[in-house]
């Protein structure tokens, strides 16, 4: 959109060009107080005061439902729509002295996006409010959270809205999920190799009891995974309950989502009923304290397949698969799962890290070092005769990385099990084939051997 057509969106007003032959024309029509302009970079523009729609034109909270024509509806839209063209994971609303900032998460890093001039920032974070279907308070000592469902471009979208208080407002970040494509999001499509899906389908196989944990630091695929397997093993003759705090992504039919913590039934009370209805298998959609950690150990106990997404930080990336479980054995006794109590329940885990692409219109072949080529052979991967290395350019907002695939790890606890491919193998396999660079290995922490 051009300034014109964002006067025009915040205004309500019908908008005329001003051609200006020089930049003291321009400058001279500022210090009228014809034009101000915002001092960012990708600003959001705004007529004097004079000229701006009168704020009682729109109704607030609840009855913004009946004025979907109006400038703030429609910036909503855009704001959603935009930052899924250009691929973002997430979207930050932001409250600022002065203005609204809206950053975009791409490939895993924070891009300012525009500013919003501040006095529609209470219009405008209703409208997600609305959308997300919470409450329409806006008391800002609050958190919130909720999920809008939207079509683009004939694909669905799940929106996980989250509202948070901050100093100037209410912060709400939008965690865009895509909605699976049975034929396109197969676990070979996600970056998971031949011999690790077979490694997974002996985790995932029916009437195994004990507990299969999903982990990946946050932010880095956990639900896409969860939701893989939900779709590669649910059938008519398993009872599958999904336990989660948000109705964040629509489960395979056949699948009982039970909401549970906060407004919610406790995790406890609803797993008890679950398993008296004859339940096969539960699924935690993630273990994020003591009580639903209890429950799914416990349920895992009393001989229910129990699967569990959780999030750790800083998952190590060592050559063998055994040592990043270690990880998630460390997160369940943060929770008060004494480590033996553990161990007698756990089956294995399905882990992933996501590693930054290069971007293919700017990447830079390189000649490898000798000591890049000892390391790259030493995991058994032929070394090549050309590296690439990240550089820079406007496809890519001069990042050098466009895009994220994930790197796995599977690790089954059972006795005599054959080892399967590391996250450390992973990435070097990547890097070999010109999929990513060195710098991205070393902000893995992938070592080198």
């Amino acid at each position: 959109m051009n300034a014109s057509d964002n006067a025009a969106l915040l205004s309500e007003k019908e908008v005329a060009g001003l051609l200006c032959t020089s930049v003291a024309e321009v400058r001279a029509a500022r210090q009228r107080g014809d034009i101000v302009g915002i001092p960012h970079h990708r600003a959001w523009w705004q007529l004097r005061s004079d000229y701006r729609y009168d704020p009682l034109t729109l109704p607030r909270f609840g009855a913004v439902r009946d004025y979907e024509t109006f400038a703030v509806i429609r910036m909503a839209n855009i704001i959603m729509t935009q930052a899924i063209d250009v691929g973002a994971s997430d979207i930050h609303i932001e409250p600022d002295k002065n203005i609204l900032r809206v950053r975009h998460r791409i490939a895993g890093t924070l891009h300012e996006e525009m500013a919003i001039p501040k006095h529609i920032e209470e219009r405008l974070l209703c409208r997600y409010l609305v959308m997300a279907n919470v409450a329409l308070s806006l008391n800002h000592r609050i958190a919130q959270s909720g999920v809008i469902m939207i079509r683009w471009n004939n694909v669905n979208y799940t929106i996980r809205v989250t509202a948070v208080p901050s100093l100037y407002g209410l912060k709400i970040v939008l965690r865009i999920l895509r909605d699976p494509d049975p034929h396109r999001e197969t676990w070979k499509h996600l970056g998971i190799y031949d011999t690790q899906a077979e490694a997974i389908a002996e985790l995932l196989a029916p009437n195994a009891p004990g507990l299969t944990v999903f982990a990946a630091p946050r932010g880095e695929g956990l639900t896409t995974v969860l939701r893989r397997a939900l779709e590669e093993t649910n059938r008519e003759d398993r009872g599958v309950y999904l336990f989660d705090d948000v109705a964040d992504f629509v489960p395979p039919e056949g699948v009982s989502r039970v909401l549970v913590g906060g407004e919610n039934a406790p995790a406890m009370g609803a797993a008890t009923m679950a398993m008296r209805q004859g339940a096969t298998l539960f699924v935690f959609g993630e273990i994020a304290d003591r009580e639903t950690a209890r429950v799914a150990v416990e349920a895992a106990e009393s001989g229910v397949t129990v699967w569990a997404g959780v999030h750790a930080a800083n998952f190590a990336i060592p050559a063998v698969p055994e040592r990043s479980a270690q990880t998630i054995k460390t997160r369940f006794h943060g929770f008060g799962i004494a480590p033996e109590r553990f161990e007698r329940i756990y089956r294995g885990a399905v882990m992933t890290r996501l590693l930054r692409t290069l971007c293919p219109a700017c990447k830079q072949p390189v000649a490898p070092t000798p000591y890049e080529s000892f390391a790259i052979e030493t995991y058994g991967i032929t070394a090549p005769e050309m590296l690439y290395r990240a550089e820079g350019c406007a496809a890519c907002r001069n990042t050098g990385y466009a895009g994220r695939v994930g790197i796995f790890a599977v690790h089954n606890a059972a006795p005599d099990t054959a080892p399967t491919m590391s996250f450390a193998q992973a990435a070097m396999a990547h890097f070999a084939f010109g999929n990513t660079d060195a710098s991205e290995l070393s902000r893995l922490a992938v070592p080198m051997k």
